[in-house]
């Protein structure tokens, strides 16, 4: 114990691990502890480390300095943080980079430095003792779920992980460009991931053929609504343009059906408002399952469900997107993308005959050199392209 130069009190003392301290029954600690008289409570500049008997979830020290109020434990959570060693540690959802399996670090060591983040959170560390879990975000998204900002938690009495916010799929799409805003579920006892989400995919065709479509999807009166009231659907939106405008444009669905005005920020080629999706670990992929809510295409509002199909894969020789979309058995449309090559074929003429009459260098952009960007194209495929890939995912269960 000592004074400073201006005269207030300073202690410091330093904890060992030896000592067994703990900030609360839910965390250890162990580093140094100083009291400033400038600071409303003790001042904490070593490692904490969670509790918990989740097996697949191994623990690790994580660095930390801060006041915590013994009374509302908020530790604060780095964007990279590091255990004592100064190694990187994660709070993620994690796919490995050849796809071999997916898994969660909830302030673990990371497997590898190279492996994409799918869901991570930082901001603060707080444990909820009605639920028994662990959970991080920004001190504003801990208080009030409702708003903005990547969230991460673990239940430590079911060993789950639940995660919500922008989600990173993974994969190189080169020019197109794909963005997921939902919430993922990891059950680590099965392991089993589940994903609920909106999302966008951003790619250049040809816009008299994409017309077409969705002339084609309006027109046809059997298809169900989507649900604005979704859960998912608010906190995604919000996610993705902010809590104001969001907010604004679901009161605009709510009342009328549609937006007053299209917002320019959700122009995207396909912009999907509901796809539910599963990490499959023998095709090493994330496969929708249930129906796909489609909100625009283009500027073209849907807002209807479809049947349908969405695959990701990661694969060493180039990344894969497939997206199949059926209104019935006699009118659907299926798009797939490898290696800067976006293929498409329908049971509509219409559109098919709209690809075919175009000149090769209409179907053809060059690639950001800046940025590395491959080139791409996209033309005709065939129907058996489409049939193999149906067959392909057929699940069990139908879906």
């Amino acid at each position: 114990v000592s004074v400073d130069s201006t005269f207030q009190t300073f202690a410091e003392t330093n904890i060992p691990d030896s000592s067994k301290f703990r900030l609360s029954p839910n965390f250890e600690y162990k580093g140094k502890v100083k009291l400033k008289a400038t600071a409303n409570y003790l001042v904490f500049d070593g490692a904490a480390r969670i509790s918990h008997d989740c097996a697949a979830i191994p623990k690790s020290w994580f660095k930390f300095e801060s006041e915590i109020n013994p009374n509302n434990i908020f530790i604060p959570i780095a964007k990279d943080p590091v255990d004592l060693a100064g190694k990187p540690i994660a709070a993620s959802m994690m796919v490995t980079t050849d796809s071999t399996h997916f898994y969660s670090a909830f302030l673990s060591p990371k497997e590898s430095n190279n492996y994409p983040r799918v869901l991570p959170a930082d901001g603060f560390l707080f444990f909820d003792k009605g639920s028994r879990e662990y959970r991080i975000s920004n001190k504003e998204k801990l208080i009030e779920r409702s708003l903005p900002g990547n969230y991460l938690s673990l239940n430590t009495a079911q060993c789950k992980v639940f995660g919500e916010g922008k989600i990173n799929l993974g994969g190189d799409f080169g020019q197109v460009k794909i963005e997921s805003f939902g919430s993922a579920v990891h059950l680590l006892i099965p392991d089993s991931t589940i994903f609920d989400m909106l999302v966008s995919v951003d790619f250049f065709f040809d816009d008299g053929a994409v017309d077409k479509m969705s002339d084609a999807i309006v027109a046809n009166a059997e298809l169900k609504p989507t649900d604005f009231s979704r859960p998912v659907f608010e906190k995604g939106m919000r996610e993705m343009l902010g809590k104001e405008v969001a907010d604004k444009l679901i009161s605009q669905l709510n009342l009328y059906g549609s937006y007053k005005k299209f917002p320019d920020e959700l122009k995207k080629t396909i912009f999907f408002t509901d796809v539910k999706m599963k990490w499959n670990r023998e095709t090493r992929s994330y496969t929708s399952y249930g129906k796909l809510g489609i909100g625009n295409i283009n500027k073209t509002q849907i807002n209807k469900y479809v049947d349908g199909r969405i695959e990701i894969i990661k694969k060493r020789g180039g990344d894969i997107l497939n997206i199949y979309m059926e209104l019935d058995e006699k009118d659907w449309y299926f798009f797939s993308y490898t290696r800067g090559t976006m293929l498409a074929i329908s049971s509509n003429e219409a559109f098919n005959t709209a690809i075919k009459d175009l000149k090769p260098e209409k179907k053809q952009r060059d690639g950001d050199k800046e940025k590395k960007e491959p080139n791409y194209n996209f033309s005709l495929t065939t129907v058996a392209k489409k049939t193999q890939f149906l067959r392909k995912t057929e699940s069990p269960d139908g879906q």
